[in-house]
């Protein structure tokens, strides 16, 4: 009887040591025990409300003018893609404390076709349609850029998107941050900033929705600049909302009287709206013909969101003092924004400012993400209706001041400024990304770099060292009389060493020379951490 019984404790021991050896395990993955616990939970919280700001704000961009009504939509394609891409950043990414989001970049992109398809819907009479072939849209560009980001990934092929011309870089990037600024203005009062529309936008009822959030902007800027600080931008977002709402008390406005003025956020759909299937059933109202007309601008939007992963990576990378694996990073994204795309989530990749936060708050771990992809989950599942009680002048000022921080940080670049004919070429890319169009941005961009690099590496004198044979001598052993006549005579003989770029690689600091230095000025400069 002994003898069985001491075997199934042995076994029960065994059992008991190997469950908490998986309880030890995953609490390393995630980096927290019981004495770091508590404050994990609350980073996380924290950073939870610090994503809202763009969660809410870029899926704003698309769903604005002609698709204000369905802003709420916008919202809960901006909750689902938070979710996803954060986990997938927890489960596969290799720098902890990192959260994901739609972003800026492509919603940028979507927000063009999006009024472009608008405008082609409305002349042919099929209005109707619009929603469902701009989010089966928004899916098919979430596909796309998981799949080449996973490809790069895999093919550990990353650091080839390193190799984009510095000038061209910060020159799209300034771009990108004008358009910001007029998707601001036309979140706010459904216009686009245009001369067609300057008059209709310096009326009295529209100066009334956009420039309190131009001075709301312009307001947090000069303020981080004057004193960082990582709680800025969401104790300015409450600060928004509260004096929105005391105005509107003071004044006696219900909410229903904003909403139809144009002041609110639609409430987000029920979770059950999210499913695949819906977008399945969305699919069929779909008119393919005007989708498939503006595939060239998908090629953009991947193009920019492999710039924005990079930009993004690299100032984290900086900010965390510790080497990125870009390769695993864009597995990871790759996997997220595939799977958003059955729900219909936006594209995107880290989220810059709470990934910043997460870092400067405390020793970031795969922790913080959990809690707050958990946290963005409840909101989507019981908040819906709360988003209603949003207002458009929050989304506004937001867009203006991320818009004005980076506008202002490329045109006022320091290390582009070292450089007069590189200063140029990234100035050029501006004005046309932001006044003529983003494929004509990067086409401009690219045939400049190319011409810049062309002209300064013509400068350089392809004879890199000139000597002689009083110099050179071979390792031929020679008589007395031999050494005597090469003395005499070895000025005749010219020796020219020649260089390459492989040689020029040695001697300066050019772009090519180190993939990963120019994207790290680059994204110090514009984003410093």
């Amino acid at each position: 009887m002994t003898a069985p019984i001491e075997e199934a404790s042995t076994t029960l021991r065994a059992d008991a040591t190997h469950r908490g050896g998986g309880g030890t395990r995953l609490a390393k993955f995630l980096g927290v025990d019981r004495s770091s616990a508590l404050p994990v939970l609350g980073s996380g919280l924290v950073v939870s409300m610090a994503i809202l700001v763009p969660v809410v704000s870029y899926p704003s961009l698309v769903f604005s003018g002609p698709l204000q009504e369905y802003s709420g939509i916008g919202v809960g394609l901006g909750l689902i893609s938070a979710v996803i891409l954060t986990l997938a950043l927890v489960i596969g990414g290799s720098m902890p404390g990192t959260v994901g989001v739609g972003q800026s970049e492509p919603a940028i992109v979507l927000a063009v076709v999006a009024t472009a398809m608008a405008a082609e819907l409305q002349a042919s009479g099929n209005q109707g349609r619009l929603l469902p072939t701009v989010v089966t849209t928004i899916a098919i560009a979430s596909l796309a850029v998981g799949a080449i980001f996973f490809l790069l990934g895999r093919l550990r092929l990353g650091n080839m998107i390193r190799f984009v011309p510095y000038p061209v870089v910060v020159g799209f990037i300034g771009g990108m941050g004008w358009l910001l600024i007029g998707g601001a203005v036309r979140v706010v009062t459904g216009l686009s900033l245009s001369p067609a529309h300057a008059a209709a936008l310096i009326e009295p009822a529209m100066l009334l929705h956009w420039l309190p959030a131009l001075l709301a902007g312009g307001g947090l800027w000069i303020l981080q600049q004057r004193r960082p600080w990582a709680l800025n931008v969401p104790l300015t977002a409450l600060g928004i909302v509260g004096c929105f709402w005391a105005v509107v008390l003071a004044t006696g406005f219900s909410q229903s009287e904003l909403a139809a003025d144009g002041w609110m956020l639609a409430p987000v759909p029920p979770l059950g709206e999210w499913l695949p299937t819906h977008r399945i059933a969305m699919a069929r109202e779909v008119d393919w013909r005007v989708l498939l007309n503006h595939w060239p601008q998908m090629l953009t939007l991947i193009t920019v969101s492999l710039m924005g992963v990079l930009m993004q990576a690299s100032v984290i990378e900086i900010a965390a003092r510790s080497d990125v694996d870009l390769n695993r990073e864009l597995r990871a994204l790759g996997i997220g924004n595939a799977l958003g795309s059955l729900a219909g989530g936006m594209a995107g990749y880290h989220s810059l400012s709470t990934s910043l936060l997460s870092i400067r708050i405390g020793r970031p771990t795969r922790a913080t993400g959990l809690i707050v992809a958990a946290v963005i989950l409840i909101i989507l599942c019981f908040g819906g209706d709360a988003i209603a009680s949003l207002p458009k002048l929050l989304i506004g000022g937001l867009l203006f001041y991320v818009g004005l921080d980076v506008l202002i940080s490329a045109l006022l670049n320091v290390h582009l400024r070292r450089s007069w004919p590189e200063y140029a070429v990234g100035m050029l890319v501006f004005v046309v990304v932001a006044f003529v169009g983003l494929l004509e941005g990067l086409a401009v961009g690219v045939g400049a770099g190319l011409v810049l690099f062309v002209i300064n590496y013509s400068q350089v004198d392809v004879v890199r060292h000139e000597s002689s044979a009083v110099e050179h001598h071979s390792n031929v052993v020679r008589s007395a009389r031999a050494r005597l006549m090469l003395d005499e005579l070895g000025n005749r003989v010219m020796i020219l060493e020649l260089q390459g770029l492989h040689l020029l690689r040695d001697q300066q600091p050019v772009a090519q020379s180190n993939p990963g230095a120019a994207e790290r000025r680059a994204a110090a400069a514009l984003y410093p951490a």
